[in-house]
């Protein structure tokens, strides 16, 4: 570290990872509406339709019967923020594992 391009290289390095590991439901649901708005410019509905609906899995507002069919023990008082909070986990798990 006492080379100034270790130390630049360290902090980009620093940098990238804390960009790749900033993932909030606001940042997704952004993402996701973006993805929307550009399938509709496209002419692309069913793409238009997998972006609303990847919003509504995120926000908890649409369950999979098969996920809910296999959990061991089904809690039916999770609010909606503990739902959310339980996938936007999932996915930042998926996106560091697919980084590796």
């Amino acid at each position: 570290m006492a080379k100034d391009y270790i130390k630049a290289r360290v902090a980009e390095l620093q940098d990238e990872h804390r960009a790749r590991h900033d993932v909030t439901i606001d940042s997704l649901t952004a993402d996701l509406a973006d993805d929307r708005k550009l399938a509709h410019r496209v002419g692309q509905a069913g793409a238009a339709v997998s972006a609303t609906m990847g919003k509504a899995k995120l926000h908890g507002l649409d369950v999979n019967k098969h996920e809910i069919a296999s959990e061991t023990e089904i809690n039916l008082n999770v609010t909606v923020a503990e739902k959310a909070r339980a996938i936007a986990a999932s996915l930042a798990k998926a996106v560091n594992e697919t980084d590796t």
